[in-house]
């Protein structure tokens, strides 16, 4: 079993898990109870559950011109288009990077200095080479799905004992028998957490796409529309939405992460290719 997906079964099964957000809530509740915050800055739990039953009884609230269906499913297609490219190049330059001491010695140290570029700090450059429209913000999100995926596709490929690379030699195995029986069966737990990493940042970096680069509909956009006309219900049901969702899907791709490391582990060093 994937360590994220036992520490989330874990954090689930444990007692203790439940005392930071149970203290949480009754610190909300005193706070809106006794009004010890302005209410249209904290407002109540009544009035985020009630703007959350409205949100999904009508798809959208009757002074709030956003459609909670259409802004969930543009907001997860944006996630998993940055994020699909974004694991498809990350995991082509990783393994470059792995594979090629050559091109190790030549990308690598630029590519540790451009990441150090806060994601923010890229979207000027963004928003003029793509524009202020879907591709802006699909190539927003690409960018913080590409990084985990390389560094953790690289690190588990360079992480491959020696031991396994020279009984490839001995079996006189080419690069692509190589990669396929010893390399990548060894390098996937470490890409597969490279995987999971980049969907979560992928979720991170959505609202703020969502909230720099201008949207019209999705869930970063109906939490900045209702921020400015100060709709705060609809903000924290909206965050509260959002927790939701990430915490869901995150919970299905490390279930696939553990099928398919229980797959490989089946299989063997057997090979298909």
């Amino acid at each position: 079993m994937s360590a994220g997906l036992k520490q989330t079964k874990s954090f689930w099964r444990d007692p203790h898990s439940y005392l930071l957000p149970g203290g949480i809530l009754l610190l909300w509740l005193s706070v809106t109870e006794f009004k010890l915050v302005e209410p249209r800055l904290v407002p109540s739990i009544g009035s985020v559950l009630e703007a959350l039953w409205e949100l999904f009884r009508t798809g959208s609230r009757v002074d709030f011109s956003t459609n909670l269906g259409l802004a969930m499913a543009l907001s997860v297609a944006r996630v998993f288009r940055g994020f699909a490219l974004g694991n498809i190049l990350g995991f082509l330059f990783g393994l470059a990077l792995g594979l090629s001491p050559k091109a190790e010695r030549l990308f690598l140290p630029l590519f540790h200095a451009l990441r150090q570029v806060p994601f923010v700090g890229w979207i000027p450059l963004i928003i003029i080479w793509c524009g202020t429209g879907e591709a802006g913000r699909i190539t927003f999100i690409t960018l913080g799905a590409f990084t985990p995926m390389a560094l953790n596709t690289y690190a588990g490929i360079a992480g491959v004992p020696k031991q396994y690379l020279e009984l490839g030699q001995v079996y006189r195995l080419g690069l692509w028998q190589s990669c396929c029986k010893i390399i990548l069966p060894a390098a996937l737990p470490s890409i597969l957490t490279g995987v999971v990493l980049s969907f979560n940042m992928s979720w991170i970096l959505l609202v703020a796409a969502e909230i720099m680069i201008s949207t019209p509909v999705g869930l970063g956009a109906l939490i900045s529309d209702a921020r400015e006309i100060f709709y705060m219900d609809v903000v924290f049901a909206g965050v509260f939405l959002i927790v939701v969702v990430t915490l869901s899907l995150n919970y299905l791709i490390e279930l696939l992460q553990q099928k398919l490391l229980r797959r490989f582990k089946k299989e063997g060093t057997r090979g298909g290719c």
